[in-house]
């Protein structure tokens, strides 16, 4: 059977919500299955529910049901799950302070922008650690330096993720992209909302791009600059991406 790995962009809270991805691979290599940027409608997308990208939609946050987004992937399209890799903080025992991995990432990659923020015991907290056991409960340990990842079905792991450095590489980029935002007045001081709406939006073409010269079309659909109001309506393209 063929392989997929199932990304998701997991919030640190459950007031958020969290952008979910599926790829497979085939003769020709990785492509993106189906993107969802929350749970919701990843799940709804494995009953035929095409996602609604419409900047109108509005997401919630929920908590995450492992057992329940592998089944939906494999619904969209049949293939043998070996990794979930999570953008949130991982360990196989309590993780609720800055660790070594955070360290050694914000030396490496701190001068281009990308240091990591500290776990705490509420971000990402009982949650964290509930996601953890689920992946647990489903075959899925944490790849860590004594279980490295094997991409071979019973070789499943776990897989804690960190987009910025990813995108650096992706895009051959000298520095972190500004495509977050909840940091647009960080990134652009001074500007208009409406002119950081389109400098975000140049930035997601830009990832969206790179992820299509690598894994084929993104499933993903942008809005034109002119019909977004708020910045809070873009969340959903970030998440999505990132996942």
């Amino acid at each position: 059977m063929r392989r997929g790995v199932l990304g998701i962009d997991a919030a640190w809270t459950e007031a958020a919500p969290s952008g979910v991805a599926w790829l497979v691979e085939d003769t020709r290599g990785w492509r993106i299955a189906a993107c969802a940027p929350s749970y919701s409608e990843f799940l709804a997308r494995a009953e035929g529910v095409e996602v609604d990208w419409s900047i109108s939609k509005k997401v919630s946050g929920e908590w995450p049901d492992i057992a329940a987004l592998l089944s939906a992937a494999q619904r969209i399209e049949s293939a043998e799950p070996v990794v979930v890799a999570v953008d949130m903080p991982l360990s196989t025992g309590p993780c609720v302070s800055r660790r070594e991995a955070d360290n050694r990432i914000s030396s490496v990659f701190g001068a281009k922008g990308c240091s990591t923020h500290s776990p705490t015991p509420d971000r990402p907290g009982e949650m964290g650690a509930d996601l953890m056991c689920q992946l647990d409960a489903a075959g899925f340990p944490l790849a860590t330096m004594d279980a490295a990842v094997s991409l071979k079905p019973k070789g499943c792991r776990a897989l804690e993720v960190y987009p910025h450095p990813a995108l650096l590489r992706l895009l051959n980029a000298p520095y972190r992209l500004p495509y977050k935002v909840s940091r647009s007045s960080q990134f652009w001081k001074g500007e208009s909302v409406s002119a950081r709406i389109g400098r975000l939006l140049e930035v997601f073409q830009q990832i969206e791009k790179g992820l299509r010269k690598v894994l084929g079309p993104v499933p993903i659909e942008l809005p034109d600059p002119a019909d977004v109001t708020t910045l809070a309506s873009l969340k959903r393209f970030e998440d999505a991406l990132d996942s």
